[in-house]
């Protein structure tokens, strides 16, 4: 079943019922505080979600801020624009930008990912 099932929680289960099986003692009493012990786990798991979901909000947001930003460059002032399209040091300019965006993106990401 462990194999099957790739779960902490199944693991703790597994090890309840053989440390119950060597030593003996209440299947009972061992499976309800496995029980309340799963129980919190998804109550931490979903207090974190929660909190991380900030972090998720604020990186989707700080991402998007330049996009926004450069379409209202092209917008407002197209003339001025033109040059990240036009110029080659301007292509090399909006590839970089581009490229640190994406791995600033994925950096948050992995900050506000957070395993229980």
């Amino acid at each position: 079943m462990g194999q099957r099932i790739p779960s902490l929680d199944v693991q703790f289960f597994i090890s309840a019922v053989l440390l119950q099986k060597r030593t003996g003692g209440n299947l009972a009493e061992i499976l309800d505080k496995l029980a309340y012990l799963i129980r919190e786990r998804f109550k931490l798991r979903g207090k974190i979600r929660a909190i991380s979901a900030h972090g998720r909000m604020t990186g989707a947001a700080q991402s998007l801020i330049p996009v926004f930003v450069a379409v209202m460059m092209f917008w407002v002032n197209a003339g001025y624009a033109q040059f990240f399209l036009e110029d080659e040091i301007g292509r090399y300019m909006t590839g970089g930008a581009i490229g640190l965006q994406l791995i600033g993106y994925a950096v948050i990401q992995e900050i506000v990912s957070i395993e229980v």
